[in-house]
């Protein structure tokens, strides 16, 4: 009856157990579900985020309008500031940017080109302007020049981009036409077949040159803001090779009260030229006009990469910087007051406050720039490899050639297509050298010039004759020959004679050992020895038979334990396959259904330990 009571009060206390296990977990069920239900229904949901984040970028964007308001207030506050002062910039006035010198299509003459961009000064009454620029360029023998219009403006003042050559007039024969015919036409006026035209104003008796050093041009325009001329001057390859650096000189001269035309004293125009830092020279008079009357004396100190940094003929010009861009002139840079040349303070323009002048204060109307010729030179030379030691005279293959060709693209060499450049074996004192190839640090026999000299080397090695070598290779190897054939016969007999026992030896006890070893090796070696020469292939039929006899126990031996480990391994497969079946027929234990399971066993062993109890307390 203990026995009984024992195993109700366990069946009992399992009961208990199990029910506290499915409180606990029904318990963190709701907790988990609760939370869930909290932050649905909470205030701060994703849609309350964005919304924060939507008003703070109101907020935001509010500021920046406000911001940019304030910014633009700012700049109508200084367009008013500069519409009160009555004078606005519009960027600078003159700008010359050389370009690479180049070589003519027929390799005769040289081309220094320029681009040259300006914009007048106007005024608001239209009764000041200077409208025209005057472009002096150095006097050489046999020199020619030419003008190209590429860049004007449409009707609204839109740059456009043009290719048209402009016709060249001389002063004298402007007075034919009426004045307005010389402006720079727009691009319309293009269109409808004007043509454009480029002054000579050289003979102009108040052109201020002397000695007939430079050749003048005038430009005129009657539009406002920048057009551009692209200037050419050629020069046979003779003289240009003696200027590496020609200058031009562009300068806004005439002071007018009218808009348009040629102007002149004879229209009643002023010239800026009578003021001291505005000339093209400081001294006019007497006829120096520094690098303009001898260009061949402009060196590297006036110069950086290809472009001016000083003027070479009055340090009072100040060089525009280039920008590469004909439709936006900058202004000049580093300006001394005291020598720079300012339209404004020389007119007094900020008296007379009822007319707004457009123009620079930081441009001084003029610039200089150089176009740059450079050569380029291919030169060979022939050394013996190792050695600086020549065994011929330099040869130039091309010497002081421009290395921009007519389209402005770097002109290309080749050497070696013949013996001259490139000889197969050169002879100095009887001694013969031949061409081994390129030394390592020789340029490319191919290639594209440069600002200097191309240098190709050649190394040569000296020749070793064939003729000297010959009778020495013949009488050398015939003796040799005839030694070698009797020692080539008295050593070959023997290996044959002892290669054949020593093959029949060690093959027949090799097979014999491995398969028979205690009963062919005993009777077959006194075989083998008593007929060595004579019955060399009957051991061989012999170890045949052996072998037949041998080979027939093996498989017969070598079966059946084959067969044995077949079918132990077919046993051990079955026994894992039957094993790895019955653990995939084991119940899963951490299913809802196993839960189930334990939570009706409990319930049934606490009613049964119920009973035991209620029996045992009727019993006693």
């Amino acid at each position: 009856m203990n026995k009984l009571v024992k195993l109700g009060l366990t069946s009992f206390s399992i009961f208990v157990l199990n029910s506290y296990t499915q409180f606990i977990v029904k318990s963190d069920e709701n907790i988990s579900t609760e939370t869930i239900a909290i932050q649905e229904n909470s205030g701060y949901s994703d849609n309350s985020i964005s919304k924060l984040e939507s008003s703070t970028s109101n907020q935001i964007d509010d500021s920046n309008k406000s911001f940019e308001s304030s910014i633009a207030v700012t700049e109508e506050n200084n367009v008013e500031t500069k519409l009160n002062d009555n004078v606005i910039s519009e960027g600078g006035h003159v700008n010359v940017e050389g370009q690479n010198a180049t070589i003519t299509k027929d390799g005769k003459s040289v081309t220094y080109s320029y681009i040259v961009a300006y914009q007048r000064m106007h005024s608001s009454d239209h009764a000041q302007t200077v409208n025209d620029l005057l472009i002096r360029v150095p006097k050489i023998k046999n020199a020619t020049v030419q003008f190209t219009l590429v860049g004007t403006r449409d009707a609204k003042g839109n740059p456009i981009n043009v290719n048209k050559p402009m016709t060249e007039i001389s002063f004298d024969d402007t007075e034919k036409y009426d004045r307005e015919t010389f402006n720079t036409p727009t691009v319309e006026e293009l269109e409808a077949g004007r043509t454009p035209y480029v002054v000579n104003t050289s003979n102009y008796e108040y052109g201020y040159m002397t000695d007939g050093k430079v050749e003048s041009y005038g430009l005129f325009t009657n539009f406002d803001n920048s057009q551009a001329y692209k200037v050419e001057v050629t020069i046979p390859i003779d003289e240009a090779k003696k200027i590496k650096y020609l200058p031009i000189d562009a300068r806004m001269v005439w002071k007018s009260s009218q808009e348009g035309g040629v102007m002149s004293y004879e229209t009643g125009s002023q010239n800026l030229e009578d003021y001291d830092n505005h000339r093209l020279a400081v001294d006019l008079v007497s006829g120096n006009i520094g690098g303009f009357g001898y260009p061949s004396l402009i060196d590297d100190s006036h110069v950086k990469n290809g472009h001016l940094i000083k003027s070479v003929s009055n340090s009072s010009t100040y060089i525009t910087p280039n920008n590469g861009d004909w439709t936006r002139i900058p202004e000049d840079t580093n300006i001394d007051k005291s020598t720079f040349f300012n339209y404004v303070d020389k007119f007094t323009l900020r008296a007379n406050k009822k007319v707004v002048y457009y123009v620079s204060e930081k441009e001084d109307m003029a610039d200089q720039d150089v176009s740059a010729l450079y050569t380029g030179n291919v030169i060979i030379d022939y050394l013996i490899k190792g050695t600086n030691q020549k065994l011929k005279e330099t040869y130039n293959k091309i010497s002081e050639f421009p290395i921009y060709d007519s389209t402005g693209e770097l002109v290309t060499y080749k050497v070696g297509d013949n013996s001259i450049e490139r000889p197969d074996k050169i002879m100095v004192d009887g001694i013969t050298y031949r061409l081994v190839g390129l030394s390592t640090s020789s340029d490319s026999e191919t290639g594209t010039l440069k600002n200097g000299t191309v240098h190709i080397t050649y190394e040569y090695e000296k020749e070793i004759l064939t003729t000297t070598e010959e009778p020495t290779t013949t009488t050398t190897e015939e003796p040799t020959t005839t030694t070698e054939e009797p020692t080539t016969t008295t050593t070959e007999e023997p290996p044959t004679t002892t290669e054949e026992p020593t093959t029949t030896t060690t093959e027949e006890p090799t097979t014999t050992t491995t398969e028979e070893p205690t009963t062919t090796t005993t009777e077959e070696p006194p075989t083998t020895t008593e007929e060595p020469t004579t019955t060399t292939e009957e051991p061989t039929t012999t170890t045949v038979e052996l072998k037949t006899t041998t080979v027939e126990p093996t498989p017969g031996s070598s079966s059946e334990p084959g067969q044995a480990q077949t079918s132990s391994s077919e046993k051990e497969t079955e026994v894992e396959s039957k094993s790895v079946a019955d653990q995939t027929e084991l119940p899963n234990t951490g299913e809802s259904h196993s839960q189930l399971f334990y939570t009706i066993a409990a319930i049934l062993m606490g009613f049964f330990g119920i009973s035991l109890l209620k029996v045992t307390h009727d019993n006693k």
